[in-house]
């Protein structure tokens, strides 16, 4: 028990038995990467370039499609009008209704 105290208490010296203790293995590091990409990396880095550029073009075209802009307090806003898009909406769905209710009508009347 004392003996551990005594490595606890100097850390100095620990570490040098530690050291000491590592040589004797006399293992060497492994080499770092190839300062030359293989070629698994090279693919890798370039599918990876190519994804980044598709992600900002898509980004960019659907901005674009949406018409977003960027407001000053940093939020995005719609330069299309809300109340038109649901008004459009709101006529197509009329149709289709008026539809099918002249479709039911034909049918009634057939019978």
């Amino acid at each position: 028990m004392q003996r551990q105290t005594d490595q606890q208490s100097d850390p100095t010296s620990t570490f040098a038995r530690q050291r000491q203790t590592v040589e004797v293995w006399r293992n060497t590091l492994p080499e770092g990467p190839p300062a030359s990409g293989t070629p698994m990396r090279e693919q890798v880095q370039s599918r990876g370039e190519q994804m980044r550029s598709q992600t900002q073009a898509d980004q960019a075209d659907f901005n674009r499609r949406a018409d977003l802009v960027d407001t000053d307090d940093g939020t995005l806003a719609s330069n299309k009008s809300q109340v038109e898009q649901a008004a459009k909406q709101v006529s197509s769905d009329s149709r289709s209704t008026l539809n099918r209710a002249k479709d039911a009508l034909k049918d009634f009347l057939k019978k």
